[in-house]
């Protein structure tokens, strides 16, 4: 038993010291590449709900790649606390459309961001059904209580 408790330790604290250590690697990524990073991922974003949209105009008929879509818009959102870095706002002397709100209130921030992962996940949820009329209402929703509510006050023209 003794044994078993040990190794259960062990693993414990190898688990603490990967996060630890992911932690650090991030916290001192580079702002210019911690910033590009960024960007990349929310112009993935993007692609994501155009071809979401297109779907639920009616543009295309692939309303089986719908829940992919929706899937990927979801893990996305999940990512976005990990985007904003400390170094990574308007005075990282890297060209960016971050506002200083986002580390200036950051609890309105992360509120702005679990409202997006919670239209995000009724999303999912909608896509799956492939109805394109639920879709294009669950998108205005998204875009309406989660997009905008971190685009209008975190985020300049």
């Amino acid at each position: 038993m003794k044994k078993k408790l040990h190794l259960g330790r062990v693993a414990a604290l190898a688990l603490a010291l990967l996060v630890a250590t992911n932690a650090s690697a991030q916290a001192q990524d580079a702002p210019a590449d911690a910033i590009k990073y960024r960007q990349t991922v929310m112009k993935t974003l993007s692609g994501h709900l155009g071809a979401l949209a297109a779907i639920a105009k009616g543009e295309v008929s692939f309303t089986i790649h719908a829940a992919p879509h929706a899937q990927a818009i979801l893990d996305i959102t999940e990512m976005m606390p990990d985007l904003f870095a400390a170094n990574t706002g308007p005075d990282s002397g890297v060209e960016n459309r971050t506002l200083a709100a986002i580390w200036e209130e950051p609890d309105k921030f992360s509120q702005a961001i679990d409202m997006a992962m919670a239209e995000a996940a009724k999303l999912v949820e909608v896509a799956r059904t492939g109805d394109p009329a639920a879709i294009g209402a669950q998108l205005g929703a998204l875009g309406k209580n989660g997009c905008s509510a971190c685009h209008t006050p975190f985020r300049s023209r």
